[in-house]
């Protein structure tokens, strides 16, 4: 009789097979969505490109400083400047504001509103496009691309930034 009484107890009841493959099939479920949405690096690129450059026009309006700002000359990452005792230097002491190299395969040029630069040493560390202390921003447009991808990064005539990407545009800031 004792018999009889173990082997009831022994293995897993229906209800506990059928928690353990909900379990398992909502983990998978989390897993394949985290997989599929996750964005390219080009569009992470663009992304941050436009959470960097609200942050110059911010630490332009709160510092009273002119920050720069310019794509490398190799369109492999972009830098911000500013001027503390009249000349361009390249900021490295704000943590979001400095140098950034941009993903393998990933480049960005400026294609309006910036000043032309020439590929000498004396203009090689200059801004492109600035952040004015007064708000009175103008109007730019850099491309940020990828053999897959192509974002365009927008400031408007109100100072506003948007992301564009096959002709819709994103509000950023």
């Amino acid at each position: 009789m004792a018999r009889a009484d173990l082997s009831k107890d022994a293995g897993l009841s229906l209800m506990e097979v059928l928690t353990a493959l909900a379990v398992i099939a909502i983990l998978t479920g989390a897993v394949i969505v985290s997989m599929g949405s996750r964005p390219s690096e080009t569009r992470q690129a663009a992304d941050q490109l436009i959470t960097r450059l609200a942050e110059a026009r911010e630490f332009a309006l709160v510092s009273g400083e002119t920050i720069g700002f310019a794509a490398d000359f190799d369109q492999r990452g972009w830098r911000f400047f500013h001027a503390p005792d009249g000349l361009w230097e390249v900021m490295g002491d704000h943590p979001a504001l400095g140098i950034e190299p941009l993903p393998r395969g990933v480049s960005i040029y400026v294609t309006e509103g910036a000043l032309q630069r020439r590929e000498d040493e004396e203009t090689r560390e200059a801004p492109q496009v600035f952040f004015d202390p007064t708000g009175f921003d103008q109007p730019f447009a850099y491309i940020i691309r990828s053999d897959d991808d192509r974002f365009t990064v927008l400031r408007d005539e109100r100072g506003e930034l948007r992301l564009v990407t096959d002709g819709a545009g994103v509000a950023a800031s």
